[in-house]
């Protein structure tokens, strides 16, 4: 089967290439060539095997395999070189440890393009990263590292107790696996270690939360908070079931006000590329918002920094951190840190939840909430609904599923035994 490559070149077979052209005199005419990657250069070369017969081309292609192997047969010279460059780099990083390439990294000798674009803070969780890294794995070369020990990490990890005595959640155990994941990339970038292996982190599926937020608490929060900006947020929050970050990434590219609509762009939400963008109805409330920032919006000063974001401090700065106001507020109302009911940490998250299950209670189809909420997946969209015991009840009592049958459907039956009986 031929196949049709660039610059009209067409393959015949392995190595033989054929190219046609019209010549001057208006009629077809076809060469062969024998196409390779050259040993020395590394690049693709093409060699005229001066035939247009393909039989003979075949034979004389035959004969510059023969004569020319080193050329001809770079496939396997070049898994040759690989195997033994992987043997030479073996024994050259025999026994180096995950300690040991971490302090490298720290000191500035692994290199990669995202390093100058990270800050300070997020150095800082690196290293607090790393530290809960070597206690389990610091004396363990990298080669050694395998999927069964990051397991066992996350056993041991989970295990731990925090401040409070609250466990570990599966988002810090994947946090800390994330890092290892970045720092074994590195090495097989540097030629440390010849493979990564698999590193699994806590699915969607295994993580399912149930903790929401009630009215009184919302209110309570609220009122808790003094500064304009976080009451904001919260609202936002409250009301379009947003995560705790997206709020803070808004510009006012994606508001319009004329359609009632709020429109994230896939790179701009969790789902990422390859899924539609989320589209979140202005309820009246956030409209509220919204138009007193925009009033503000002419007095505030704009920060030139590539995006013209919805919520922004006095200087005109992007508001980048939402969680120390909402845990403080949260102290304020008296709202648990930690559910009894659940065992879940209070966290912006809830308000998401919260929100999901208030629009499949009022009736909103389904498909809405999901269209609104962003979820591609509906188990997972599935998980963030969450009703009471009472609240299941009062679902079966209003369809008059608690009750006994009306009593014309006893009148009924007692005809129908009569006619029967007669």
């Amino acid at each position: 089967m031929s196949e049709q490559i660039k610059d009209g070149f067409i393959r015949v077979d392995d190595h033989l290439y054929k190219w046609q052209h019209r010549a001057k005199s208006g009629e077809w005419s076809t060469v062969y060539y024998a196409v390779f990657t050259d040993r020395l250069h590394r690049k693709p070369r093409r060699m005229s095997l001066e035939t247009d017969e393909l039989e003979t081309a075949r034979k004389a292609l035959k004969n510059k395999l023969e004569l020319n192997a080193g050329h001809f047969d770079f496939d396997a010279i070049e898994r040759q070189r690989k195997e033994k460059q992987r043997e030479a780099d073996a024994q050259a990083n025999e026994g180096l440890t995950l300690k040991e390439w971490g302090e490298a990294y720290f000191r500035g000798g692994v290199h990669y393009k995202a390093e100058k674009l990270k800050r300070e803070s997020t150095k800082k969780l690196e290293r607090i990263e790393f530290d809960r890294l070597c206690k389990f794995f610091g004396n363990v070369p990298l080669a050694d590292i395998t999927t069964g020990m990051c397991h066992d990490y996350v056993a041991d990890r989970t295990a731990d107790k925090l401040a409070g005595g609250r466990e570990v959640c599966f988002a810090t155990a994947n946090r800390n696996l994330g890092f290892l994941r970045f720092l074994l990339n590195r090495a097989k970038a540097y030629r440390k270690i010849a493979e990564v292996p698999i590193i699994e982190q806590q699915s969607e599926k295994g993580r399912e939360r149930k903790r929401t937020v009630s009215e009184w608490e919302y209110e309570a929060q609220l009122s808790a908070m003094t500064k304009p900006i976080p009451r904001r947020i919260l609202t936002f929050l409250w009301e379009g079931a947003f995560r705790h970050h997206e709020p803070m990434n808004l510009t006012w590219t994606m508001v319009n006000m004329k359609t009632g609509i709020i429109v994230l762009p896939p790179d701009a939400i969790k789902e990422g590329r390859g899924v539609r963008d989320r589209r979140v109805v202005i309820t009246w409330s956030m409209r509220q918002v919204l138009e007193e920032i925009f009033r503000e919006r002419r007095v505030v000063p704009i920060q030139r920094d590539g995006d013209d974001w919805v919520f922004r401090r006095k200087n005109g700065r992007r508001v980048v951190s939402f969680r120390g106001a909402f845990d403080l507020a949260a102290d304020g109302a008296n709202i648990a840190e930690f559910d009894e009911q659940y065992g879940e940490p209070f966290t912006p998250h809830c308000y998401r939840r919260a929100a999901i299950t208030r629009w499949t209670k009022i009736g909103i189809p389904d498909a809405i909430v999901r269209r609104c909420s962003g979820h591609a997946n509906r188990d997972v969209h599935e998980a963030y609904i969450q009703f009471e015991d009472r609240e299941l009840v009062e679902a079966f009592e209003k369809a008059g599923l608690l009750s006994p049958p009306p009593a014309k459907l006893n009148v009924a039956v007692e005809e129908r035994t009569a006619a029967n009986a007669g």
